[in-house]
């Protein structure tokens, strides 16, 4: 095992989060080029949901899976495939003549992004042994993360702005290249549980039940609550969803390991994961898609306003990983949870002006980055040489949330109400991290081995 400190645990984190920074960046830097992307593709108004959702349900639903693939075939080697995957998607977006070809540029990027976050995770655990600087590097992840998605409006808006959106994709392609060629030289290849097998009725019946989901999200208001096409989706959803878990239940070798959710901490780990990042997509994509098509704004602009999040997120993540190392996660997540209730109010309050988008900006931002590093370590605790598929959990979990935010945002944003809608939303993602902290047992542990 690498010794405390070294040069290469050093480098081993860095080439992780450099993976994790260019798969969160692509969750919300085609936020704010969603307008031009539209006007320029002829895309509809729920087709452009689908730009972000097409890339964060893949990931949903393959994560776990590159997770426990990545336990056996090989940490390393599962990560080199994901990033040339990824870089392969990348090319195929900013080469799009059509909505469609850019979809499946999506799904392709999907693929290849889940082969990255959990094994990510995976190789931090197995490198970072000690609670300690376990929970310190995982406050390092967790900051990249929270800041790749809060930088993503920004980035996006100037090179939009600059060039036009398809160079959002052709940045990840350099980046991909040289995320290859360290991995080659520094990351230690590493397994987990090898002899498991892969549920593949139970990924899609997992797979569809969240597709069903957010496009019940999307498409009831469109159709009218009452009608009977949204009741068939809504019974679609509920019993596909009732298949997959008795489907999971009696597996051999489950998709999704019931006993994983077994401990308390995990579960509301992942509820909490699912909350933070619906928040985050609820929050970018109103901002992003309001005050361009609505208050005419550029897309530089809009980008600026947004980048409260970015600092925010980078320095009480730093915190944080400090915090839950020497306090637990309960009282760590408390706190995030009370900054994004804040948020929430100052838009329900005062609306989207540029001031109260500023604060509110700031506000999430820190408790986005206050809560990452609770998430994390509190979901990886006592998972032992499970760490790749548990990753996939809690990435599933974050990405999942993701997708649903962005799904009510976009309904939010096509109606008269919408920032009524948008900013409850926003609320409920608050008040549930409150509750996920005041129902964690004292310890935050969840450190039983599973």
């Amino acid at each position: 095992m690498i010794d405390d400190g070294s040069v290469r645990r050093r480098v081993v984190l860095a080439i992780c989060c450099l993976s994790m920074f260019v798969v969160s960046l692509d969750s919300s830097i085609v936020n704010i080029a969603l307008p031009q992307i539209g006007r320029q593709l002829r895309a509809p108004g729920p087709g452009l949901s689908w730009v972000v959702d097409a890339y964060t349900l893949t990931l949903a639903a393959l994560l776990i899976s590159s997770g426990s693939l990545a336990d056996r075939i090989g940490r390393r080697r599962c990560f080199r495939y994901g990033m040339a995957v990824f870089g392969a998607g990348s090319i195929l977006c900013s080469a799009a003549p059509n909505l469609p070809v850019l979809l499946i540029g999506r799904v392709i990027q999907g693929a290849g992004g889940s082969m990255l976050n959990p094994v990510a995770l995976a190789i931090i655990g197995s490198v970072f042994t000690d609670s300690r600087s376990r929970a310190r590097a995982l406050g390092t992840w967790g900051a990249v993360l929270g800041i790749a998605m809060a930088l993503g409006p920004i980035t996006g808006g100037v090179l939009t702005a600059a060039v036009g959106w398809r160079s959002i994709f052709w940045i990840n392609v350099p980046v991909c290249l040289a995320a290859l060629a360290a991995a080659s030289r520094w990351v230690p290849e590493s397994f987990g549980v090898r002899a498991a097998g892969r549920d593949i009725v139970g990924q899609l019946l997992v797979a569809g039940a969240m597709f069903l989901l957010v496009l019940t999200i999307i498409e009831a208001p469109r159709i009218g609550a009452g009608a009977w096409q949204t009741w068939i989706l809504i019974a679609a959803t509920a019993l596909v969803a009732a298949v997959a878990v008795l489907r999971e239940r009696r597996a051999t070798h489950p998709f999704i390991p019931p006993r994983y959710f077994a401990a308390v901490p995990f579960r509301l780990a992942n509820l909490s994961g699912m909350v933070a990042s619906g928040g985050q997509g609820i929050l970018v994509f109103t901002v992003s898609v309001y005050l361009q098509d609505h208050l005419g704004l550029g897309v530089t602009d809009t980008g600026l306003r947004l980048v409260p999040i970015a600092v925010t997120t980078f320095v009480f993540s730093a915190l944080s990983g400090r915090a839950t190392g020497r306090f637990g996660a309960r009282p760590i997540l408390a706190a995030g949870g009370l900054f994004v209730v804040a948020a929430a109010i100052t838009l329900i309050a005062a609306g989207l002006g540029t001031t109260p988008v500023l604060v509110a900006a700031a506000l999430f931002g820190a408790g986005f980055g206050t809560v990452n590093a609770p998430i994390t370590s509190t979901a990886v605790a006592g998972m032992g040489t499970n760490r790749g598929a548990a990753g996939g959990v809690v990435s599933t979990s974050r990405q999942l949330g993701m997708s649903i935010g962005v799904a009510w945002a976009g309904v939010a944003v096509t109606t008269a109400q919408h920032s009524d809608l948008s900013w409850l939303g926003l609320l409920g993602c608050g008040l549930t991290l409150l509750a996920s902290a005041i129902l964690m047992p004292s310890s935050g542990g969840g450190a039983q081995r599973i």
